[in-house]
């Protein structure tokens, strides 16, 4: 087994009692150097460049987009609802299928709406944020109403 120095590091050949560079006794010397650290493996390299940014969908719920983007989906929201409101209303002309499906996005739509009324506003003014807050949880519980509607139609669906 090679060994090396303490005290300078210097390679030492066996059977040597002192190193050739520095002096220090070869007897206290038993263990061999530190291995160095392995390089980071190609695809630990290409795995930390393509960490990927959400999409529309993530940035509203985490907050990322502005709070004038934020309501802007807050509108597309309540024009959604219509839509559905008025499908719902009319149900015998469509498929009930799709009505659970519009149902289902919207209840998926509107909790990302929420999340990102909550979590949007990180600003001083605190009449803004109770308001979007105050929104946003409004938001959610249509969202989880919607979602449970989807899901009771659903069953009696599935049980005709």
């Amino acid at each position: 087994m090679t060994k090396f120095c303490t005290q300078c590091g210097t390679g030492l050949t066996d059977g040597v009692k002192f190193c050739g560079q520095c002096g220090t006794a070869v007897a206290a010397i038993d263990t061999p150097a530190p291995a160095p650290a392995p390089a980071p493996a190609p695809a630990d390299i290409v795995q930390q460049n393509n960490k990927k940014e959400p999409n529309w969908l993530g940035k509203l719920a985490y907050g990322k987009l502005t709070v004038g983007q934020t309501y802007f989906h807050l509108v597309l929201l309540l024009i959604f609802a219509g839509i559905n409101q008025s499908i719902i209303l009319s149900y015998e002309s469509f498929n009930a299928w799709l009505i659970v499906s519009l149902i289902f996005f919207y209840g998926l739509y509107a909790i990302n709406v929420g999340l990102g009324l909550w979590r949007s506003v990180k600003n001083k003014n605190i009449m803004l944020v109770i308001i979007s807050r105050l929104l946003g949880a409004l938001v959610m519980i249509g969202s989880v109403n919607a979602l449970f509607n989807a899901l009771t139609i659903t069953l009696r669906l599935i049980s005709n």
